[in-house]
């Protein structure tokens, strides 16, 4: 595909397989923490007050960007009450997929209802580009 520079991009798909000490039949999105550290095990990314593990740094909390109160189960927030990481989970192959923004271009001008879902939740479809009044096309690969 091309992307909105120009230059071509292309990728291959990749498939993950996770082998739990544990198997389950079926994983609710509720009940999964999937996270990322940075530099060093201790510095965690977590989705959206999720609670991170025993190794993280708790130094860490409420340094620079982060707004986590832990206090109140609050973690991996901005200032803005925007989240670290998002987690898109899909029915089926049919359903809406994420497409990123632009380089540099601003979550919230390429997702036109992305900052009322940060706020209310209430708009679950926010990403579904297939949606009228969701996305500005232009910012978007």
């Amino acid at each position: 595909t091309e992307n909105k520079g120009g230059e071509r991009v292309t990728a291959e798909p990749s498939v993950i397989n996770i082998r739990l000490k544990n198997p389950v039949a079926n994983v609710l999105v509720q009940e999964f923490n999937p996270f990322i550290f940075v530099n060093g095990r201790g510095h965690e990314i977590h989705l959206v007050d999720h609670c991170p593990t025993k190794h993280v740094d708790v130094s860490l909390f409420g340094s620079e960007d982060d707004h986590s109160d832990v206090s109140k189960g609050i973690y991996y927030r901005m200032d803005n009450r925007f989240p670290w990481a998002l987690d898109f989970p899909r029915e089926s192959a049919a359903s809406s997929t994420w497409r990123y923004p632009l380089e540099r271009a601003s979550i919230t001008d390429a997702y036109l209802n992305y900052g009322k879902w940060v706020d209310d939740q209430s708009n679950i479809d926010w990403f579904d580009s297939g949606k009228s009044g969701n996305v500005n096309e232009d910012l978007l690969y």
